[in-house]
């Protein structure tokens, strides 16, 4: 399970839609196309992946808003997302469904007298650049994070570029 986001260019199908559309025609050319575009898509410019293997998480600071947003969709400037870059900013603070649940049951068991062991999230991140966050995250893995640091580069000069083509910012879509 990782942490996504997507740019939503207009006219495009999104992965879910063609997903869907692939279920009517299950045909093995028609399987192998999507297969084959899903691969280009995933590894092109409008995508962000990056694991739960522990924070910072730099996708969570770059796109904010979408993860803040209750269907995970927002439209962010091309300018914002730069500066993001290389200015310190804050990772979403909109709390998940279940650390709500999880900070209800500790306030009752604490409220009857009990004891709760407390953790800190792993995707708790303190203000930093986004480029800082993958240099922290990769310290030890210089070719992974000079391959992130280009991934989360061209991201953003798609953006750029969409917006420049469209006149409207992006709509960025998160999910994770």
């Amino acid at each position: 399970m990782g942490i996504d986001v997507w740019i939503e260019v207009a006219g495009e199908l999104d992965l879910e839609a063609r997903l869907f559309a692939l279920s009517d025609n299950p045909t093995p050319d028609a399987r192998d196309t999507f297969i084959e575009e899903l691969q280009a898509e995933l590894n092109g410019p409008k995508h962000l992946r990056e694991s739960y293997a522990g924070g910072p998480y730099a996708t969570k600071m770059l796109c904010r808003e979408a993860f803040e947003s209750v269907d995970k969709r927002a439209r962010i400037p091309a300018a914002v997302l730069r500066e993001r870059l290389t200015t310190v900013t804050s990772p979403a603070s909109r709390l998940e469904p279940m650390d709500a649940v999880v900070a209800s049951v500790v306030e009752r068991i604490e409220s009857d007298g009990g004891r709760c062991v407390r953790f800190v999230g792993a995707d708790r991140t303190d203000p930093m650049t986004v480029e800082e966050a993958i240099q922290t995250r990769y310290a030890n893995r210089p070719e992974l994070m000079q391959a992130q640091l280009a991934r989360f580069r061209a991201f953003v000069g798609f953006a750029e570029a969409t917006e420049a083509n469209t006149g409207e910012p992006c709509v960025i879509k998160a999910s994770g």
